[in-house]
């Protein structure tokens, strides 16, 4: 997926957000608890790819490829869940909420800029 940023002059940080949230069918987990690699795109690299392709005044453009995440069964108390996890990257923390995959990264953005996100493949 591609995301697109417009900017002006200034610069502040921000922190764009990028969560991963996948459904998985119960035919695509393995039922032991030992954690099961499920791949999305071919490639040997299992933490996602982050590449810049545009940057200057006027936008910047990257690109997420998430290869694939872990997917790990847990008993608890309240029965059987499954964990997703992808490697090199964090958690949603919100309590009573499930715990997702989420890619954090920090990225510049000039001040008073319009900022417009758009998912352009996934």
């Amino acid at each position: 997926m591609r995301v697109k940023g417009l900017s002006q002059s200034k610069t502040v940080f921000a922190v764009v957000f990028v969560a991963l949230c996948f459904v998985i069918c119960s035919s695509a987990l393995g039922a032991g608890s030992a954690p099961n690699w499920i791949q999305f795109m071919p490639g040997e690299e299992k933490i996602p790819q982050i590449n810049l392709t545009q940057s200057n005044f006027d936008r910047i453009e990257f690109e997420v490829r998430v290869l694939g995440m872990w997917s790990e069964e847990l008993q608890t108390k309240r029965g059987v869940f499954n964990q997703l996890s992808i490697p090199d990257c964090g958690i949603t923390n919100v309590i009573g909420e499930p715990k997702l995959p989420v890619i954090r990264k920090m990225v510049q953005i000039p001040y008073g800029a319009i900022v417009d996100v758009e998912v352009i493949g996934s």
